[in-house]
This record gives structure tokens, C-alpha cells and sequence, in this order.
């Protein structure tokens, strides 16, 4: 159950991956500590973001940017949408992000919508990653496995079911039913969360979660997504307004 990317959203995607490697991972703690993004991480992030109007290869590049940080990648989206703003330490999650400024400004713009639940899947993925990581490392010292394997199946499959309905209403652009495939994808991707994180956790350990590593970043980063940027009830309304008769 995977989406097939065309061969320029492939590479759009691909170099994003590196600029998350190369330059946001390795800032990432800092600029979560601080609530400062440095401008060369941002002009990086910024540059490997495609244009929203590609709308598949705009999801898939700000998915890749969001495993590394969720707050650098919504960073760059904003900026690519016009809305720069200085940056934010009002909440607990996605620091580095102005989430009372530029997250609420762009709330009705379907670009932003689409980029807002690409951030839930790139942080979604870098979860299962973890997860799957933990649980091979677990068996390979000849330790069960057995609760962590059903909740990560789970987790993996509603993550990706969740890709496929965000890409399908990517590639919709503007056209009949895209709202409605937008806001699908957005009550799949908030419920697929909680699953996510369940997994690490039954996987790795309540360390997995220690103050300041990377997967504890993550949660608090999806919790501020979930909770502030989500629109839960919007996304709700607007999915059954367009799947139930009038």
C-alpha cells in the first residue's frame, strides 16, 4: 500500500531528505531548545521545499523536511506561502515555528492544510522508523517481541493509508471534491498519531521518550500539530459535509 511518486516529485523528494539529513537533523535539538532558527537552516529548508502548486511533490517534500523537524519544515511552508515570521516559543511543541502567527494566518489556505498533515506524516514515519528500529534491535538480543510487533503493523498501516489519502488530495489541486479529500486526510492523519507513538513506546521502552531525545521532541511537536494546528472539528465538519447526503 504505497503511492508512486513520478520521477520529478521522486527527486523533489529525495533532495529534501538530504537537507534534512545534512542540515536540519543536526539543528534540530538546538533550535528546540532555543526556540531559534538559524537562517542558513531556514533558507536551506526553504530552497528544498517544491511549489505548492505541485501539489504530490509539495507534500512529499515538506513529509521529508518533518522527519527531521516538523517546525523547520512548517517553517519553510510558511515562508514558500508568503506569510515569514521570527519565529516562537509560545508552546511546547514545534519551537522554532510561529504557530500563533503564521500557523493561524494560513489556517484557510489549502496549501497550508495539505502541508500541516504532510508535517503529521513525516513525523509519523520518523516514529514507525524508530519503532521498527527498536523492535530489530530488541530480537537481534534474543528478546521478545510480541507486544510491540501488533501495535507497529497497526501503526504502519494506518500511517500509510493516511499518505494515500493525503497525496490522492494533493493531486486534486483545486478540483471538485478536493476540499473534502483534504479534510479526510486530515481526521485520518490526527487518529493515525496516537498510534505512532503507542508503537515507539511498546517497541523501545519509556526511554525512547526521555526528556530531550529526538522521539520526545516528536511527541511534543505532535501534540502542538495536532491540538492547536489541526482543526480537528473543521477537518470533521468539512469531511462529513462532503461524504454524507445533504
Amino acid at each position: 500500500m504505497t503511492f508512486e511518486f513520478d520521477a520529478l516529485t521522486a527527486a523533489a523528494r529525495d533532495a529534501a531528505a538530504i537537507c534534512a539529513t545534512t542540515q536540519v537533523t543536526p539543528a534540530a535539538a538546538a533550535i528546540d531548545r532555543t526556540g531559534d532558527l538559524p537562517q542558513e537552516v531556514r533558507a536551506a529548508a526553504r530552497a528544498a521545499l517544491a511549489a505548492p502548486a505541485h501539489g504530490v511533490a509539495w507534500c512529499a517534500t515538506i513529509e521529508a523536511l518533518a522527519e527531521a523537524s516538523a517546525a523547520v519544515a512548517l517553517t519553510a511552508a510558511a515562508d514558500v506561502l508568503g506569510t515569514s515570521s521570527p519565529g516562537g516559543t509560545a508552546w511546547t511543541g514545534l519551537r522554532g515555528f510561529d504557530v500563533d502567527g503564521a500557523g493561524r494566518a494560513l489556517q484557510h489556505s489549502p496549501a497550508w492544510q495539505l502541508a500541516v498533515t504532510a508535517a503529521m506524516m513525516g513525523t509519523a514515519r520518523a516514529a514507525i522508523s524508530a519503532a521498527t528500529a527498536a523492535l530489530k534491535a530488541a530480537k537481534a538480543a534474543g528478546q521478545p517481541v510480541d507486544t510491540g510487533s501488533p501495535l507497529l503493523s497497526d501503526a504502519a498501516t494506518a500511517v500509510e493509508a493516511t499518505r494515500l489519502l493525503l497525496f490522492e488530495a494533493a493531486g486534486l489541486g483545486e478540483r471538485p471534491g478536493a476540499e473534502t479529500a483534504r479534510a479526510l486526510a486530515r481526521v485520518q492523519a490526527i487518529d493515525a498519531m496516537p498510534l505512532a507513538f503507542q508503537a515507539v513506546t511498546a517497541a523501545g521502552g519509556a526511554e525512547t521518550m526521555r526528556p530531550g531525545s529526538s522521539l520526545e521532541r516528536a511527541r511534543r511537536d505532535v501534540t502542538t500539530l495536532v491540538d492547536v494546528l489541526g482543526d480537528a472539528a473543521g477537518a470533521q465538519q468539512a469531511a462529513a459535509a462532503g461524504v454524507l447526503p445533504a
